[in-house]
Order: structure tokens, then sequence, then C-alpha cells
């Protein structure tokens, strides 16, 4: 009814008037035309049938449809594909005179192939990380390594297949990977595994040995333990996993040598000694958990708690030489004043007791076989001792006979009249002798006898000719005693001297 001219229809009276319906409709028909039409042409564009494409070409051309500059036209599709045709049918002939070679080309690769897919299954089997002796990245790099190589082969088998699928050829030969990729997959989730642990073991090991607390070190180990018996059975059931499982308790088990290593005793020469022996080198000077983890502690127990035991009694040893060190170092001589004029010395018999008493402390020392490094400080504080004691038992001996003589002449001016040569050397050897002591009384320091010059040389010198004077002194009492024998009620009052 609407493919006409006219715009209405009567019906006897009734007049149905359809211009504006009609118009709607061949609106919507030409929308439709046009929307078939593009869709028609993008189908053609896509389609690789040359059949089809001069058909529709051939259509879109009566509806006048204006083709695009980029349109592909069936003629040149047409002669495109009788050339591919012409090419193709070239090499089937080709092949076809030529199928015992290519056949022969075949069988070789599928030879090499196989050759090739066996010694990478046979270096697999011998190199695939399994063991504890390699580390994590040696692992993962080993694993990627071995998937390129399979991964090639794999490429390789699919190549071969579909050609010799193409010529009918008939093979029997096992090119299947699929076993080996599966373990490499496997692998690689154990050693990701396994390098989770170890990064967890790395971060702790960075810690400065110093700043490590035995505690907090015991609950970081047996946090990673947890955290490893959490992984799946898959992971945990490789050696690899179980070898690092193994790490980490020992690590537990080997706290109480940590603990004794963490003793102040265990000093930077212990710790040479023990990376000398156990790691052949010196230890780092910013020594680190991470190495002393790698000195394989619970195999090395009883050379550990070897020099655990020479540290603490090498120190037992220091510090009783430190204490002998200073206590001399402190120690001070004790005055009186004998006489408005002079000081002397008291409190002797301290003084060579503590003498005595270290001299033999030393003394004791070298017969530990650990004396060996204090060899140098023991001798040279053994020689200082020694010869402070040699003062000491020179200068007491001066010195008493110094109180007799002064006792004598400074309270006698008879004795100074009768004997002047005696009384002028005495006053002159007083002079030299506390001349030789006026550094030792500014100080007060005993070990500061030790700094003065010829000391011992000039105390003898000093108490021979004390002794001289009192030589001359027993002379003359001598012979008063032989004119007035009531003297000899009189004792050697120098002998209690």
């Amino acid at each position: 009814m609407f493919d006409t001219v006219d715009i209405y229809k009567s019906f006897g009276p009734l007049v149905i008037e359809y211009d504006q319906a009609q118009s709607r409709v061949n609106a919507q028909y030409d929308h439709w035309q046009k929307q078939l039409a593009s869709e028609f042409v993008v189908f053609l564009n896509v389609s690789h049938k040359v059949s089809l494409l001069k058909q529709g070409q051939l259509v879109l051309q009566d509806l006048r449809y204006k083709f695009q500059k980029d349109w592909l036209f069936h003629e040149q599709v047409g002669s495109d594909y009788e050339s591919l045709e012409e090419a193709i049918d070239k090499r089937t002939i080709l092949m076809t005179s030529q199928i015992t070679s290519i056949t022969k080309m075949i069988q070789e690769a599928f030879s090499d192939l196989s050759d090739d897919i066996e010694k990478a299954k046979s270096k697999w089997v011998k190199d695939k990380p399994i063991g504890n002796k390699v580390t994590q990245s040696a692992a993962l790099s080993n694993l990627f390594s071995f998937e390129n190589t399979f991964n090639t082969l794999f490429t390789r088998v699919q190549d071969i297949v579909h050609a010799a699928n193409f010529l009918n050829f008939d093979y029997s030969l096992d090119l299947d990977l699929s076993d080996e990729m599966e373990e490499i997959n496997e692998l690689r989730s154990v050693w990701t595994s396994i390098s989770e642990l170890s990064k967890s073991l790395d971060k702790l090991g960075q810690q400065k040995w110093k700043d490590v607390t035995l505690l907090s070190l015991r609950r970081s180990l047996e946090d990673i333990l947890t955290s490893s018996r959490s992984m799946p059975i898959a992971v945990r059931q490789y050696s690899s996993f179980e070898d690092i499982q193994e790490n980490i308790k020992s690590l537990l088990r080997s706290i109480t040598v940590l603990k004794g290593l963490k003793n102040d005793a265990v000093k930077k020469s212990h710790w040479d000694i023990i990376f000398m022996q156990l790691a052949l080198k010196p230890a780092p000077d910013n020594l680190r958990l991470h190495d002393v983890f790698q000195l394989n502690i619970a195999s090395n127990v009883k050379f550990l708690k070897t020099v655990i035991e020479r540290a603490q009694s090498e120190d037992v040893i220091n510090t009783s030489l430190a204490a002998i060190e200073k206590s001399w170092n402190e120690r001070a001589f004790e005055l009186f004043q004998y006489s408005p004029k002079y000081r002397i010395v008291k409190g002797w018999t301290e003084l060579f007791n503590h003498c005595t008493d270290d001299l033999n402390s030393l003394s004791s020392m070298k017969l530990s076989p650990y004396f060996e490094s204090f060899e140098k400080r023991v001798s040279s504080l053994e020689e200082q001792l020694n010869t402070i004691y040699a003062l000491l038992d020179t200068w007491i001996d001066v010195q008493r006979q110094w109180v007799y003589l002064a006792g004598v002449f400074d309270k006698n001016e008879e004795i100074k009249r009768l004997l002047p040569i005696e009384s002028t050397r005495f006053t002159n050897t007083t002079s030299e002798f506390f001349t030789l002591l006026k550094p030792v009384y500014k100080s007060l320091l005993v070990m500061e006898i030790l700094s003065i010059r010829d000391m011992q040389a000039v105390l003898i010198r000093i108490s021979d000719t004390l002794k001289s004077v009192v030589k001359s002194l027993m002379g003359y009492l001598e012979k008063q005693r032989e004119q007035w024998p009531r003297f000899y009620f009189i004792e050697d009052v120098y002998r209690y001297f």
C-alpha cells in the first residue's frame, strides 16, 4: 500500500490519508538499506573468498555504493590469489619430486631432536638444583636456563611434528617434555619459598653483632621456623627445603654457644682466631650476625667452646693484671713529719707485702696455658715491681741508718765537736738523700721512683757513706768504753734499726 505515489484511499464515504505514515515507512526502509550495506561492506573486507567478494562488489555497485580509497577490489584479490595458488602448486610439485630427500631430512631432524632432548633430560637429572650446596639465586637462574632450553626444544618438536603430519610421515619417538617442565615449575615454587626464608635470615643477619640480643634472636628464628612449617607439603618434601629448615633449627640449637660468644671476654683477637680457623680469613672489623651464621656453629661447637674458655681465662688474667697495674699506678707513699725539717716514709710493711703478693700473682699467671698473650705486659710489670722492691729495700736500710745517725748528730753537739769529719759527712749525705727524694715527695706516687735516674746507685752510695759514719761512731764509742768501764752496760742501739 505504501509503495505508490498516492497519499490517500477512499472507501465509499470514508477517506484514509496516509501520506505521513508513508514518509516514515520510506525513511525507515532507507535507514535499513544503508545499515545493511555498511554491514555487508565490513563482511566483505574480512572475507577471503574471492567469489563472494566479486558478488558482493557487484551488489554494492548496483546500489551505487561509494567505495572508499582503501577498498580492496575483487580483481586485485583474485590476481593475488591466483599467484598464491600458482606458487603453492610449484612448491607442491617441487616437494613431490624431492619427497625422498625431504623424508630423509625429517628423519635426520627427528634423530637430532631426539638426541638433544635426551641430552637435555640427562643434564636435567644431573644438574637440577635439589642439593644443599646450591644458593637460591643460582638455583633460580639454573631453573630459568633449563626452562629456556626445554621451551626451545618444545618449539622444535611442534615444528617437526607439524611437518611430519603434513607429509604423513610415521614416527614413534618419545618427544614428551611435560614431566620435566612440571618438575621445573615445582622446583621454582620450592626455591621461591626457600628464597623467602633466606631473605628473612639475611635480613636478620644484617644486624651488627654488638647489637644482637639473644632473646630477640631466638624469637626471630622461631618465627621463621614456624613460617617454614606452614608452607605447602609439595614444597616441604624437597631436600633443599629440608636443608634450610634444618639450618634454622641448627641456629636455634646454637644459641648456647652464641651466648658464650656474646661474652665481653671474647675480643677481636679471639674472633680473628675463630675466623682464621673456620673461614681462613681475619674477622671483619664490622662484624655482623650473618658473618657468625656462616661459621657453621653447630659443627664446630667443640672448637668454639675452646675459644670461649680461652677468652674467659684470658679475661681473668687481664682483669687481675689490670688491677695490679691500677693499684701500683695509684699507690702513694705515706709520710710522717720526723722533724720540723724532714719528712720520712712509713708503712713499709704494707708496701713490701703488696709488692710480694703482686709478684707472686704475676708468677702464677705464667703457669696459665694462655699466658702467651700477656707475656710482654707481665714481664714488664714484673720487672718494674722487682725494681721497686729492690729500691724500697735499699731505701728502708738507708732511712734506718739515717734515723739512727740523725738522733746522734742532730741532738748532741758534743758528738759533732768530737767527730767533726763524720758530722760533716752526715750533713752532706743528708742533703744528698733528701734531694734525691724531692720528686717522690712532690708526687708521692710509688711508681715515680722508677723515673728517678740512677736512684739505686745513689742509694747504695748513700748507704755506704752512712755505714762508714756509723762505723766511725762505733769506734769512738768503743774507745769510750775502754776509758770508762761503766759504759759497758750501754748496748749497741744501732742493731735495733
